[in-house]
């Protein structure tokens, strides 16, 4: 388990991170990534977001494909509601200083 981190520059740069889902997904983690100095509590938060923030795109884009078949009718809300809350969630253990991974893409983020 990784100690918490009591920075509160570090947390509000990775809140900045996984919120930028609803205003700049995938620019912003990665401009945070490559420019910020090299926190390793910013780094992984920036690299688990990018991550996430792949994820749900793609998620989201096979969803309206297959609104041709009506399943996505059904899974583009899901896929939506889901991603809301699992960044509510991060930004939430971001807050508490904690080493946030998303259950699916955080396995991703680790191999970069």
């Amino acid at each position: 388990m990784r100690p918490t981190s009591t920075d509160n520059r570090d947390k509000v740069w990775s809140i900045l991170c996984h919120a930028s889902l609803v205003f700049f997904p995938l620019l912003l983690p990665l401009l945070v990534y490559l420019v910020k100095d090299k926190s390793p509590f910013v780094e992984h938060h920036a690299k688990e977001a990018f991550m996430f923030h792949v994820g749900v795109l793609v998620a989201l884009f096979t969803s309206k494909v297959l609104m041709l078949v009506l399943i996505g009718f059904l899974l583009f809300p899901l896929v939506a509601l889901s991603a809301f809350i699992l960044t509510v969630w991060a930004v939430i253990q971001t807050w508490n200083g904690r080493w946030y991974s998303y259950p699916v893409t955080g396995r991703w983020a680790r191999k970069i």
